[in-house]
């Protein structure tokens, strides 16, 4: 494959735009920055030498925080649904177990791996290590 033919003009070009809009605003953002950008991080654009009046600038400040908490609220939701689903799904399926049943500690095929099939319900019988029956 080849690379893309903007590799080498993308950086320039989002640095010489990141320098106009910094000469021409400045940025404002109320809301939390805990994590990489979690909320698309919102902000806000005020052009330099005209600055917003007092009460509206609280206004929209205002909003924009309210916006991000709710926001945590969702997507706390969603973390906590998507969250349980992936364990109980990965107790259903057992990756790790199905997994080193057929394979050895450096990932080399065992010589007697099991055939891979339908994923039994319950432990397995025996320990491919020895030692450690179930």
């Amino acid at each position: 494959t080849r690379p893309c033919p903007a590799w080498r003009l993308a950086p320039l070009a989002m640095r010489a735009a990141t320098r106009e809009v910094l000469e021409r605003f400045t940025l404002d953002s109320p809301v939390s920055h805990t994590r990489s950008i979690p909320h698309r991080a919102p902000c806000l654009l005020v052009r330099r030498g005209r600055p917003l009046p007092r009460g509206r600038l609280t206004a929209v400040r205002t909003f924009l925080r309210l916006r991000d908490r709710w926001e945590d609220v969702g997507r706390g939701w969603a973390q906590l649904v998507l969250g349980a689903w992936m364990v109980l799904d990965a107790r259903r399926l057992r990756p790790a177990e199905r997994y080193f049943a057929a394979h050895d500690t450096e990932g080399r095929p065992l010589a007697t791996a099991p055939a891979a099939g339908p994923v039994a319900e319950g432990p397995p019988s025996s320990c491919p290590y020895g030692g450690h029956a179930s």
